[in-house]
């Protein structure tokens, strides 16, 4: 798998000019101060927008369907921002996966290990039960979630029927990563310090440079990973496309 980096650079002005459907979307970042920016674009300028959503603690964007962490919800909207479902949580805190098919989406509140998934235009509780807490999952397609968890000091792969809260599959992954991200066919990012690993479910690795420590590794949308690193409040995305891992960087971090 190759690996390429690029720059990200913040038109916000072309941004408020170009329409949705033109420029594809790769997600959306939360600022500190709680506005949902979205990513829009890839290969040639990237763009993000000046942000109309505020209050948010965290989002994910996809393409059809995006969910959005608020103080005391979780909201799922649709491409053109409308509310599709709501539930109250208490948490502040959530993992938040959009499905590559656009029709269903999960949350994980660490706190207290409730899952999320929605369905049919309604967030309902899953059957899910793990050991230990989940470090990463993602909403797949046809009902499977898979999930990166720390249990006994070491890290487990595992893929959990959405209907039955079963898991289909589990294997250990070796690695003394702290932070993780992982994709619905099994393929995740390994973060500890300054390292950061690209592995696939075959057990292929790839390491990928990042400058500063990785802090957090987040989803953007289906395939767009934010990976946030350094001191200085880097701030980096990361997509998969065809064979290829592109990370690119957002000048000055997020603001």
């Amino acid at each position: 798998m190759n690996l390429r980096f690029i720059p990200l650079v913040l038109f916000t002005a072309v941004a408020a000019s170009q329409p949705l459907v033109e420029t594809p979307r790769l997600g959306c970042i939360v600022t500190p101060e709680g506005r949902v920016r979205e990513i829009l674009g890839l290969k040639a300028a990237l763009i993000a927008s000046e942000g109309t959503i505020t209050g948010a603690r965290d989002a994910v964007c996809g393409n059809r369907l995006s969910v959005l962490l608020l103080d005391h919800d979780i909201v799922a909207t649709d491409e053109k921002g409308r509310e599709l479902a709501r539930v109250a949580v208490r948490e502040s805190n959530a993992l938040l996966s959009v499905a590559p098919d656009g029709e269903s989406a999960v949350a994980y509140l660490p706190a207290t290990g409730r899952w999320l998934g929605l369905r049919d235009g309604a967030w309902e509780d899953l059957p899910f039960w793990m050991e230990g807490e989940a470090l990463a999952m993602a909403a797949g397609s046809g009902g499977v979630v898979a999930a990166v968890a720390r249990h006994e000091e070491r890290l487990w792969l595992v893929s959990l029927d959405r209907a039955t809260g079963m898991r289909t599959w589990e294997e250990p992954i070796e690695s003394t990563a702290t932070h993780a991200f992982v994709w619905p066919d099994g393929a995740v990012l390994l973060a500890a310090g300054k390292g950061m690993v690209f592995r696939q479910r075959s057990g292929e690795r790839r390491i990928i440079p990042i400058n500063g420590s990785v802090t957090r590794l987040a989803a953007m949308s289906e395939r767009g990973v934010r990976v946030s690193a350094g001191e200085e409040g880097n701030e980096y995305g990361l997509v998969r496309e065809g064979g290829e891992v592109i990370v690119f960087a957002i000048p000055g971090g997020v603001k």
